[in-house]
C-alpha cells in the first residue's frame, strides 16, 4: 500500500480511535499490525519535523530555537516560513509503500465506529 507521510499524521489520531473499538481477533490483529507498521515512520517523520523546526525555528543568544507558550502546547517562531513551508510540504507529500492490505468496509459492520475514523483513514478501507 502506498500512503503519503500527511496521510499517515492526519489518520494517527483516527487509528488510535479504531484500536480502542472490541475487534473480532483476525480485525483486530490487521489494525494492530497496521499501527506497528506505521510506528517507524511516525517516528522518523517526528525527526525530520525536529529537524527543520531546529533549521528554521528563531534562536536565542544561546543557540536555542525561541518557543512562544500557546493553548495546546508551545510554538516554535520560524525565521523563514516560506522556505520552512516549502521543505514541510516535501516532507510530508513524500510516499511510502507499507506491506499492508486494506480493511474491508464491511467488516465493521455490527460495529460502533466513527466518521472521523473512516474520513482519516479512507486508505485503510476498501469497499
Amino acid at each position: 500500500m502506498k500512503i503519503s507521510n500527511r496521510q499517515i499524521m492526519e489518520g494517527l489520531e483516527a487509528l488510535h480511535e479504531l484500536q480502542l473499538v472490541e475487534l473480532p481477533a483476525v480485525l483486530a490483529f490487521r489494525v494492530a499490525k497496521t499501527a506497528l507498521a506505521l510506528d517507524p515512520l511516525v517516528k522518523s517523520m517526528n525527526m525530520a519535523r525536529k529537524g527543520l523546526f531546529d533549521k528554521y525555528g528563531e534562536k536565542d543568544s544561546d543557540g536555542k530555537v525561541i518557543t512562544e507558550a500557546r493553548e495546546g502546547g508551545d510554538v516554535v517562531k520560524i525565521a523563514d516560513n516560506e522556505a520552512f513551508v516549502k521543505e514541510m510540504d516535501l516532507l510530508m507529500a513524500a510516499h511510502n509503500d507499507i506491506p499492508l492490505e486494506a480493511i474491508s468496509i464491511s467488516d465493521l459492520d455490527g460495529f460502533n465506529v466513527k466518521p472521523m475514523v473512516f474520513t482519516n483513514l479512507m486508505w485503510l478501507f476498501q469497499e
